[in-house]
């Protein structure tokens, strides 16, 4: 069975849709061109655009062309693009579409789907955040549908393009990059029946869309309590299978019911209400109810995080139909209305937030995905470039005034560009970026020194003459503006390539984009699509091949089973099943737990991974420096660091960390180093401390710099030997052939070259905190074909002779 991620399962089935029945078509706002999640990305080329039809914005407009559209015997299926939108669309939903059977005394009916996207955690405010599905299950005639999984939603999409009704179907944001086995050809799902997705005897969870995997997050944390959990996805509110979760009630006696809407009002209140008329006197104690507090979605990430309900409320919340919280029973009794409904565990914490605000908007954190400069703090970085310069010796300080002496010192011959002293001139070579910076996520060290490189090179005698002028843009994790933001430096700014890109979502969002375009990226991989797809090659492993990197150092070790932790973040299951599949092939036991950051109580989290690995076991962790620091420090403080053995993916590899650390962790925690040590005294190495000394110097030495000055230095290179005009396309086939590009940054020679995905960094070093600076543990060794993305890898190297 294949694995796909929930938005391809979206566009698959309503590719198949249009493919069985020519009556079905697609319009919204840019949905030929993707939409603004890339779930109509192809269509339009597949199909043609009279059957994917983009529009004005309007959403009254888009709605009143698709019932029309439905009733003369067409079926549309329309795209809202955000769910608080749907208010603009409401007169033509409720009035209009719902009513037309019924008021025409059935002789006209309504086909037609209208697919929105809902939820928060995307940074995307009040207004592009909410949850809105309670409003529309109030309007007699309109079918409403909330699947949870990708399979579902491919299979609920199928019947609700078939079905011969309104159908809103409401898809939430944070779950279209989750990924997970869906059949090549799904089953039609019914409309009206919900899923048993967890069988369990103690309590029933109603959880809906986004919660679901949050339900199960928390009855995997009872389980270990010795409750079990059974957790139902309703799949459909309207008609809801009221039968099956009052079966499960009769079995279990306790109810919570879970999801992201606001408590007041939300659809959860509906599910109580009609379990009490059916099984009151099966219920043994009051029905628990979790949802966001009565409160605008903040746009402030603390904030945000604080008031969207996850894995932690519903845990209490079973705990207390359980009888095992008094206190929380009691305020939910209390609960009227908005004003004075409970304080839960979302309200609780959305108030110790505020408290704590300034705080935590000045911490700033990158990742835990690629790279470890700690571009949060520039003292930080200073220090860790004190130290490492002067363990570098001569290497890195023969930078000198001129451009052209920057090529000086270094041993073997490195230089930026020409390295002829000489000012470019002309006409620019636009090369173009996208990084993730935002409250607690920020690659722009990266962005920051591909930009000196350039820089170096226009000091040099440019590309052929001519000067980089790079074109940095920055994103916040919403994919509607990165999508936007890759058309702007392709269509509009007319950038040549694209280089150093390094963002959360930026390859899940745009590759199709790309490809179509030919744009062939050289990037810092972090999505699955950075690594999976033909038009991305990183420079780095990403913190799956990372991950699985540490988890080696750690079975080298001996240790007898490894717990995985990693932050709370999108994409973790793909970072998980790497891990997971070195970790099973080596014959150990395997657990992943997942904390939020930033990291409010370390103490806990570390006991937690030691009792869980078990004495003569083994932890990895897949934080950022200053996350990681945390955990550590705290295991230290308790005296566990001995318990168990330590390991790290790339971003500890800081001397940062090492110095914070001190003695009382040399040779006891192992971190995978995806690059060179950054005081190798090597060509390359000693070009990027002169590079990064003489026009970047608050940019922190780490790996995170070192991928920027890589994917400036490769490109740099691929352009020059361009004979003739620079034009996207001489520019990117110049990327694509580039192959075997030998440099000390990495062990192997990197290349990029035609093929389905590409991993061209995956042989890697260890090291350890030793004396306040990290040394190297183990030198190249090649990342375990155990991972299967590894192997096919390893598999193409083969073929291709690289």
């Amino acid at each position: 069975m294949p694995e796909t991620t929930y938005v391809k399962a979206i566009t698959g089935a309503l590719a198949r849709a249009m493919r069985d029945d020519p009556h079905v078509f697609v319009l919204g706002e840019d949905v030929a061109e993707g939409g603004p999640y890339t779930t109509t990305a192809g269509l339009a080329e597949e199909f043609g655009r009279h059957r994917v039809r983009d529009t004005p914005i309007s959403e009254a407009a888009i709605t009143g062309v698709a019932i029309g559209a439905a009733q003369s015997g067409l079926r549309p299926v329309l795209e809202i693009m955000f769910i608080d939108f749907i208010t603009l669309a409401l007169d033509q939903l409720a009035n209009a579409a719902a009513k037309a059977h019924a008021m025409s005394g059935g002789q006209l009916s309504v086909p037609m789907v209208l697919r929105t996207q809902g939820g928060a955690g995307q940074r995307g405010a009040a207004q592009h955040s909410q949850s809105l599905e309670s409003w529309l299950t109030h309007v007699p005639g309109l079918k409403v549908v909330m699947p949870s999984s990708a399979a579902d939603a491919a299979g609920l999409l199928a019947s609700a393009i078939a079905d011969p009704d309104p159908v809103v179907f409401i898809e939430n944001k944070a779950l279209y990059f989750r990924r997970e086995d869906v059949p090549e050809t799904p089953e039609p799902v019914p409309i009206g029946r919900a899923r048993i997705v967890r069988p369990g005897r103690d309590v029933s969870i109603v959880a809906l869309s986004r919660m679901v995997p949050e339900a199960l997050e928390a009855a995997d944390r009872l389980a270990r309590d010795g409750i079990e959990a059974e957790v139902i996805d309703p799949r459909t509110l309207v008609p809801l299978d009221l039968d099956t979760i009052v079966e499960s009630v009769r079995r279990t006696n306790h109810l919570v019911i879970a999801h992201e809407a606001v408590v007041h009002g939300g659809f959860g209140a509906e599910i109580a209400a009609l379990v009490c008329e059916e099984a009151f006197d099966e219920l043994d104690a009051p029905i628990e109810r979790v949802g966001a507090p009565f409160a605008p979605i903040p746009l402030s990430p603390p904030l945000e995080d604080a008031c969207v309900p996850g894995s932690d409320d519903v845990h209490a919340a079973v705990e207390a139909a359980l009888g095992r919280d008094h206190g929380r029973r009691a305020a939910a009794r209390k609960a009227r209305g908005g004003g004075a409904m409970r304080k839960g565990p979302g309200f609780t914490r959305l108030r110790s937030a505020l408290a704590a605000m300034v705080l935590l908007l000045t911490t700033s954190l990158a990742l835990a995905a690629c790279g470890g400069g700690n571009g949060s703090s520039t003292s930080t970085g200073t220090a860790a470039g004190t130290a490492t310069s002067t363990g570098a010796g001569t290497g890195a300080s023969t930078t000198a005034s001129t451009g052209a002496s920057t090529t000086a010192g270094t041993g073997g011959g490195s230089k930026c560009g020409a390295g002829n002293g000489q000012k470019a001139s002309g006409a620019p070579v636009k090369i173009g970026s996208i990084n993730t910076k935002q409250p607690g996520t920020d690659f722009t060290d990266i962005s920051t020194m591909a930009k000196a490189y350039f820089d170096c090179v226009n000091d040099n005698g440019g590309i052929n003459g001519r000067p980089v002028e790079y074109v940095v843009e920055t994103e916040q994790t919403d994919p509607g503006q990165v999508a936007s933001l890759a058309k702007k430096l392709i269509n509009s700014d007319k950038v040549v390539a694209l280089v150093g890109n390094t963002s959360l979502i930026d390859c899940a969002v745009n590759h199709k984009f790309y490809e179509a375009q030919g744009f062939y990226v050289i990037d810092s991989g972090i999505a699955p699509e950075c690594y999976t797809t033909s038009n991305s090659a990183p420079v780095n492993m990403g913190p799956r091949y990372s991950s699985d990197g540490a988890a080696q150092a750690l079975i080298k070790q001996k240790v007898k089973k490894i717990v995985f932790d990693q932050a709370n973040v999108p994409g973790t299951e793909y970072v998980d099943a790497g891990v997971k599949a070195v970790v099973g092939a080596a014959g150990l036991p395997y657990e992943s737990v997942k904390d939020n950051v930033p990291i409010q109580d370390a103490n806990s989290i570390a006991l937690k991974l030691v009792q869980a690995a078990g004495d003569g076991g083994g932890v990895v962790l897949n934080f950022t420096p200053p996350e990681a620091l945390k955990i550590l420090q705290a295991a230290q403080q308790q005296g566990l660091q001995d318990r168990v053995k330590w390991a790290c993916s790339t971003p500890c590899n800081t001397d940062f960390l090492a110095e914070a650390l001190g003695s009382e962790w040399e040779n006891k925690l192992f971190v995978n180093a995806e690059l060179n040590l950054i005081d190798a005294q090597a060509p390359d190495s000693a070009l990027y401390r002169q590079v990064r000394e003489k026009y970047a110097p608050k940019v922190p030495l780490g790996s995170f710099s070192q991928m920027g000055f890589l994917e400036a230095r490769i490109a740099t290179e691929a352009l020059r030997g361009i004979q003739g005009d620079i034009t996207p396309k001489t520019a990117n086939d110049a990327f694509r052939g580039v192959k075997d590009f030998k440099t000390d940054i990495v062990c192997k020679p990197w290349y990029y070259g035609k093929a389905p995905l590409h991993i061209p960094n995956n042989t890697d070093r260890t090291v350890t905190p030793r004396s306040g600076r990290m040394v190297e543990q183990e030198n190249c060794f090649p990342i375990s074909d155990a991972d299967p993305d590894i192997a096919k890898v390893r598999q193409i190297e083969q073929e291709q002779g690289l």
